[in-house]
């Protein structure tokens, strides 16, 4: 056997092209611009740099588990604009509209935390950054709560 067809070095490109490959399919099928996720990528990852430089600078505790949940949730925000797509190639309808409002929506989200940790980072103060997708996202979730609450308690009578 040739050493070049076993070496870890291939199989480690041949394995982030087939990923690659992947997500860019997945992105192309649903319809949703490459260089949008791209950027969306981009200011969670600046965000996180500027969290964490600010958290230096106000002296607080730094806390492994707070910046992975942190960048986790962030990125679970990211997968609203693929479930609308994927909603909309299933059904059949066209969301393409709605996909690129949220796309927008979480980029001025982040761009107003960035704003935020920067302005924390200069002044020394901890400023509040209201973060509307986490509401919308905590006022839809009440909404179809109480439409199963709602649901059972009818069922039931």
């Amino acid at each position: 056997m040739d050493k070049e067809m076993l070496s870890t070095n291939t199989l480690d490109g041949d394995l982030t092209a087939i990923g690659k490959t992947g997500i860019v399919f997945i992105l192309v099928t649903l319809n949703i611009p490459i260089e949008q996720v791209g950027f969306l990528l981009g200011l969670v990852f600046v965000d996180s740099f500027f969290g964490v430089i600010r958290e230096v600078k106000l002296k607080a505790k730094l806390s492994w588990e707070r910046f992975i949940w942190g960048i986790t949730s962030k990125l679970a925000i990211m997968l609203i604009p693929f479930v609308i797509a994927t909603f909309g190639l299933v059904f059949k309808v066209q969301l393409a509209y709605l996909v690129q409002l949220f796309i927008y929506i979480i980029a001025s989200n982040d761009v107003i935390s960035v704003i935020t940790n920067i302005s924390s980072i200069r002044s020394g103060v901890r400023y509040k950054n209201v973060d509307f997708i986490e509401k919308g996202i905590h006022y839809l979730t009440n909404i179809f709560t109480n439409m199963v609450n709602n649901i059972l308690k009818n069922g039931k009578s």
